[in-house]
């Protein structure tokens, strides 16, 4: 039987990454991603999280920032107690859509079945679903 996998996003889905918008909209990549850190937690999607990982369920988080960010993503995750098996991230460089690059990442390197992935860009959770993946909409984009 294969491993169950529940993947989630972080900015915007464990993170509530809205107020950085004007810079993602301005393209300042530099400052958004900068200013990560600084992200509130979303309880609700934290508290989901730990749950399912409680409950010895393997958690993916899958991100679309860079792996430049490591160092920060696994500072705020762990300050804010989140439970996770793993952290994939983008590697640096590249610049494929989110849709694109967790569809690769997921077609090519997940070792399991997909219970569930949680995101908070309606594009991925479409994308998801063209491939029979449940998926819901989450986080910021959900309210």
């Amino acid at each position: 039987m294969s491993k169950l996998i529940y993947i989630m996003d972080l900015e915007g889905t464990l993170t509530h990454s809205k107020w950085r918008s004007p810079y993602a909209k301005m393209e300042d990549w530099k400052r958004f991603h900068k200013l990560f850190p600084l992200d509130e937690p979303n309880w609700e999607m934290i508290n989901l999280c730990n749950d399912i990982a409680l409950s010895g369920r393997a958690v993916w988080i899958l991100t679309g920032k860079e792996e430049s960010g490591r160092a920060d993503a696994i500072e705020w995750l762990k300050s804010h107690g989140v439970q996770f098996s793993y952290l994939f991230m983008r590697p640096q460089g590249n610049r494929l859509s989110s849709p694109d690059f967790k569809e690769r990442f997921i077609m090519g390197e997940c070792s399991g079945v997909i219970a569930m992935l949680y995101d908070d860009r309606q594009d991925v959770i479409d994308m998801a679903r063209s491939h029979n993946i449940p998926a819901i909409l989450s986080g910021d984009q959900r309210r």
